[in-house]
C-alpha cells in the first residue's frame, strides 16, 4: 500500500502520526508463523527518493487478536518541500512474504508546528493590544 501526499507541505518539526490495528491468524495448515509489518517513509516520485524513516511492527502473539500500532515521524530538513510516500510491507524475518497479517482502522494525523514568523506576528499583536490598553488607562 502506498499513499502519496502531494499537497502536504511540511516544515522542520511538523509531526505525522499513523495509527492502525494489526491482526493475526494462522496460515492454511494452522501453524503460526512469525509475521511483521514494516512501514517506510520516503520522499520523491512514488517513494523512490530518500528514505526518511522506517519502523517494524510485530504481529499480536495470540491468533485472532488485534494489536494497536503507531508510527510517528517528526519532519527534518530533507522532508521540507518534498512529496512524502508511506509504504506498509507485510513480510516476515528471512525476507519471505507472509500474507496472514491484517491491517484495519488505518488513520493519520498531521500536526504542523507554527513557523517563527507566525509566532512573532502573534507576539507583536499582543504587545500592541497591551500598549493600547495602557494608553487608554492614562
Amino acid at each position: 500500500m502506498k499513499v502519496g501526499t502531494d499537497n502536504l507541505h511540511m516544515s522542520v518539526g511538523d509531526q505525522i502520526t499513523i495509527d492502525f490495528y494489526q491482526g493475526h491468524r494462522a496460515d492454511a495448515s494452522g501453524d503460526r508463523q512469525p509475521a511483521q509489518l514494516t512501514m517506510y517513509l520516503r520522499t520523491g516520485s512514488h517513494g523512490t527518493g530518500t528514505l526518511l524513516a522506517t519502523q517494524v511492527f510485530t504481529d499480536p502473539a495470540v491468533k485472532g487478536t488485534w494489536k494497536a500500532q503507531s508510527f510517528e515521524y517528526t519532519a527534518v530538513a530533507a522532508a521540507v518541500g518534498q512529496d512524502l510516500y508511506f509504504e506498509l510491507v507485510n513480510d516476515r524475518p528471512g525476507g519471505t512474504t507472509y500474507r496472514q497479517t491484517f491491517v484495519d482502522d488505518f488513520s493519520g494525523t498531521y500536526t504542523p508546528i507554527p513557523e517563527p514568523g507566525t509566532l512573532a506576528l502573534l507576539v507583536t499583536g499582543l504587545l500592541g493590544l497591551l500598549c493600547y490598553a495602557w494608553r487608554k488607562r492614562k
